[in-house]
């Protein structure tokens, strides 16, 4: 029982440290262009991503993380990062590397599932950097090894099935089942045309666009997606 109390103590304390440092040396992420050259964004980045080696290398390698997918755990431990998370959600059951990247610009509505895939909120080119909001609906499922880029929505409904690239500033449509690399619709949504989905976790509202259409210039915080029925 002490040997447990102690481990038990002491990843909390590994949790509590790697929260305190997100705060601490990031701040909360907004939306906007961090150049290399022009911000500091990208050199605090690194110096948090070196402070987070305690909580990716505990337990032997495996991470603290690990042990606390797939559950309501976890689920906390990224809305204290900043994440906006709805109710019954299920994270990285089986695990993902990385998990979200920014958590502060991510947004999943209730009942989702992202399994083994990963969330980006960046676009790193050629010194280029820039931070966009990526949304997950409603009752959205994110399959192994599939990726949602900056930018990127998946409606109320929707699937990636697994090795599926959701490409920067895409939307794929609610109750639609996309697959491919880059994503490709491979089932319709029941009615034709747009449909709009539901994400409770936000509060501002603009029309989603047909399949296929492309965000490619960034999105104001004032006009980020959200969908009401």
């Amino acid at each position: 029982p002490i040997v447990i109390g102690i481990q038990d103590l002491v990843t909390l304390l590994v949790i509590g440290m790697a929260i305190g440092s997100k705060w601490l040396i990031m701040g909360r992420r907004r939306q906007g262009r961090y150049n290399w050259d022009e911000s500091s964004y990208c050199q605090r980045w690194q110096v948090y991503l070196s402070s987070l080696a305690f909580i990716r290398s505990a337990f032997y390698g495996r991470g603290v993380l690990e042990y606390i997918r797939g559950s309501a755990y976890l689920v906390w431990y990224f809305r204290i990062l900043g994440a906006q998370i709805g109710k019954d959600v299920c994270l990285y059951p089986l695990g993902a590397d990385p998990m979200m990247t920014e958590p502060d610009l991510v947004q999943i509505g209730d009942q989702a599932c992202i399994d083994d895939a990963s969330v980006i909120a960046h676009i790193n080119s050629q010194g280029q950097f820039s931070l966009n909001t990526v949304a997950v609906g409603e009752r959205a499922t994110l399959k192994r090894f599939s990726r949602v880029l900056s930018g990127g929505a998946v409606l109320k409904g929707a699937t990636l099935l697994e090795h599926t690239l959701l490409l920067a500033g895409d939307i794929a449509d609610a109750y639609s089942v996309w697959q491919g690399w880059p994503a490709q619709m491979v089932a319709a949504p029941p009615s034709p045309g747009p449909v709009r989905a539901s994400i409770q976790t936000v509060s501002l509202v603009s029309k989603a666009e047909p399949s296929g259409t492309k965000k490619t210039s960034e999105v104001d915080d004032t006009d980020r997606w959200c969908w009401k029925p």
